[in-house]
């Protein structure tokens, strides 16, 4: 399972279980609404550890890398336009702690927690009338985004 707590209503993330390194980001701002798509990518650079206390394992990682390829599709049609962004690359930072429990030589329990931070990054937009296809050019400094999530996963194992 997971779940994600965003700071601020207004995020664009949608989780998926994946590993932090490297993180493929799918956002939007909700699974129903139509005509918006975003996507980015972020690059990690990653230094991780893990110690053994017996039954007890504790990991952990840390992350700092750079979002590139953030672009964003958003469809107003109630209004005939359509909005592309290109948004500049950020610097972004991670960090995940779990710890593994082997309760019994059968069952184990895994918990960890995750942070990640794009931070904040301005872009262009072009607006495109979607009628007559007219554009008025790409507008600097007219789109930006950022990011931040905390997450925690469990897991109970069982072997039979």
């Amino acid at each position: 399972a997971c779940l994600v707590l965003l700071q601020y209503a207004d995020d664009l993330f949608v989780c998926e279980t994946i590993a932090l390194h490297p993180l493929v980001l799918s956002m939007g701002q909700s699974l129903l609404q139509n005509g918006l798509f975003q996507r980015g990518k972020v690059s990690f650079l990653n230094l991780s550890g893990k110690y053994n206390f017996g039954d007890l394992t504790i990991s952990g990682d840390l992350q700092t890398g750079l979002s590139f390829g953030i672009k964003d599709t958003d469809d107003h049609w109630l209004r005939g336009l359509r909005f592309h962004d290109d948004i500049d690359p950020a610097p972004t930072i991670g960090a995940t702690v779990g710890v593994d429990d082997a309760m019994t030589p059968a069952t184990s329990l895994y918990l960890s927690g995750s942070f990640l931070r794009v931070f904040n990054s301005r872009g262009e937009t072009r607006e495109v009338n979607t009628e007559d296809g007219t554009s008025p050019g790409w507008q600097r400094n007219a789109a930006g985004a950022n990011l931040q999530s905390m997450s925690i996963y469990f897991q109970l194992n069982a072997t039979f």
